[in-house]
C-alpha cells in the first residue's frame, strides 16, 4: 500500500504566506508608530508655567484674566 500524503493545495498555502506577511507587515508598522509617538512626546521641551495659561486675580469688582504681554507688544 502506498503511503498517502495530504497536500494542501498550492494556492492556500501562498494566501497563508501572504496573510502572514501582511499581519507582520501590520504589527511592525504599528509598533513604529507607537514607539515614535513615545520618542516624541518624551523629547518635547517642557512647557515654561505661566507662559501658557492665563494667571487669574482675584480683585474687589470681581475676576480678571491677566495675560502675559511679549516684548513686542509692550
Amino acid at each position: 500500500m502506498a503511503h498517502t500524503r495530504i497536500t494542501t493545495p498550492r494556492h492556500l498555502r501562498r494566501t497563508k504566506l501572504v496573510g502572514a506577511f501582511a499581519f507582520s507587515l501590520l504589527v511592525g508598522i504599528g509598533s513604529y508608530t507607537v514607539t515614535y509617538h513615545v520618542l516624541s512626546v518624551l523629547t518635547e521641551p517642557v512647557a515654561v508655567v505661566g507662559v501658557a495659561t492665563p494667571a487669574v486675580t482675584q480683585s474687589h469688582d470681581g475676576v480678571h484674566a491677566v495675560t502675559p504681554q511679549s516684548p513686542a507688544t509692550r
